[in-house]
């Protein structure tokens, strides 16, 4: 019974309203993922029973993956505010594959990983943090 009692005297003492959830954005960096980063490097080689072994080049992933820095909704506390959706924002990606690069005017050629755009592989979303409209009485 005094539990009830206190529930009510709550509600009736700080007025809440759905649409203002007390809410606000939380920021997620920008990030790259490299697929297969350590597994491929561009250099000079061998490859035996399957097996590659190469050395003296840069390692280069089979793709690299985009996802720009955005917002979402967390939960993170902010009096007055509400977290909203925004926009789509586009995930894009690359093929990367180990190339041979002439150095001009030496006859040298270096090994070196160089990444060619495919394009949007998807979207993600973003919010924002909104003021949240006066209570009316």
């Amino acid at each position: 019974m005094t539990t009830a009692l206190l529930m009510i005297f709550s509600l009736l003492t700080f007025p809440t309203d759905e649409r203002c959830p007390n809410e606000r954005a939380s920021e997620v960096d920008a990030r790259i993922d490299e697929v297969n980063a350590s597994e491929r490097r561009c250099g000079l080689g061998i490859q035996i029973f399957g097996l590659s072994l190469s050395a003296f080049g840069p390692l280069c992933p089979t793709e690299r993956i985009y996802y720009p820095a955005h917002q979402t909704c967390q939960g993170a506390a902010a009096m007055g505010s509400r977290c909203d959706f925004e926009k789509t924002m586009p995930i894009e990606y690359e093929s990367c594959d180990c190339v041979t690069a002439t150095l001009l005017g030496t006859g040298l050629a270096l090994p070196d990983c160089e990444c060619e755009s495919r394009g949007i592989l998807g979207e993600l979303e973003d919010f924002a943090t909104r003021s949240c409209p006066p209570l009316s009485n």
